[in-house]
């Protein structure tokens, strides 16, 4: 910072017609000019009483009664703090924005396009999930009346019902099975094996079944299998919709962000920098103080 300031109190003495080390006059002859290097005395005076310089934002308005008034230290007193009007966007509401409907976070900020894209996507997938369950209930309607009409199943049967009388051709056989396993756990021990017949019946005589021929059964399980598919998309469907909207927080607070930091970028600031200049006493470097806004 020091090099800084001895150029330019040198560049305000120069500019103030003090001569420096370097206008000396050779004996007899003319004054050579060079570049200015060293604080004269009416700079070094400026030096000690210029205010020190602090970005936009964090001076305090002067007192009443100072050279300059209020009104005209607002700009500089302003705090760069997001506002209504600043064209900042809420990072939150963006996001809220997206949570509540894909694309609308994208839109918020700005990017209508890739709202679009979300929109037609929760479209597409809300159509899809809304078609496979409409799907899925009306072939298991008609699984369940080809049940009922071929093996005189009850249609008011539960989903494990529902999917055992497409195992056994009829309810008779799922007791023989049950016995079977009740001999085979306990050989020597009937009233075991009864009452383990009885805790594994499962289904009384008003759930019974019995389908003609298995070529029947087959089709029910057929039917029953294609039913269960539109079931798992359309919960695929629901997996996606999920997914489509985190995709879309994620995505407008990404865009959010680009946004409000692009604003920071384009707000007033103050540089300084050092360049070369040329005045009546030659080439001389000073510094050059310049406001973006």
């Amino acid at each position: 910072m020091r090099p800084v300031l001895t150029l330019l109190a040198a560049w305000v003495g120069a500019a103030a017609g003090v001569p420096g080390p370097g206008h000396a006059a050779a004996a007899g002859g003319a004054a050579t000019h060079a570049p200015v290097s060293v604080v004269s005395a009416a700079a070094a005076q400026w030096l000690s009483e210029a205010p020190v310089l602090q970005p936009a934002g964090w001076l305090d308005p002067p007192a009443q009664g100072d050279d300059w008034e209020r009104d005209d230290w607002d700009w500089v007193a302003r705090a760069p703090e997001a506002g209504p009007d600043d064209g900042r966007k809420s990072l939150l509401k963006a996001v809220a924005a997206s949570a509540l409907l894909p694309g609308l976070g994208e839109r918020y900020v700005g990017r209508t396009r890739r709202a679009t894209v979300f929109h037609i996507a929760e479209g597409a997938i809300w159509t899809a999930f809304g078609g496979y369950r409409i799907q899925g209930n009306l072939r298991k309607d008609r699984y369940v009346e080809w049940a009922q009409v071929q093996a005189g199943a009850n249609a008011d049967g539960d989903s494990d019902y529902l999917e055992h009388i497409g195992l056994w051709i009829s309810l008779e056989e799922w007791h023989d099975i049950v016995r079977r396993d009740a001999r085979l756990r306990f050989p020597d021990d009937p009233s075991a094996q009864a009452e383990y017949f009885e805790e594994n019946l499962r289904y009384d005589e008003g759930d019974t079944w019995a389908w003609p021929d298995d070529e029947t059964r087959l089709r029910y399980r057929q039917l029953r299998s294609q039913s269960e598919r539109s079931y798992r998309n359309s919960r695929l469907a629901l997996g996606l919709a999920i997914v489509n909207r985190l995709a879309s927080m994620v995505d407008a607070l990404a865009l959010a962000r680009q946004h409000n930091r692009g604003l920071v970028q384009e707000e007033a600031r103050l540089q300084l920098r050092i360049e070369p200049m040329t005045s009546s006493d030659g080439l001389v470097i000073g510094p050059v103080l310049s406001a973006r806004y």
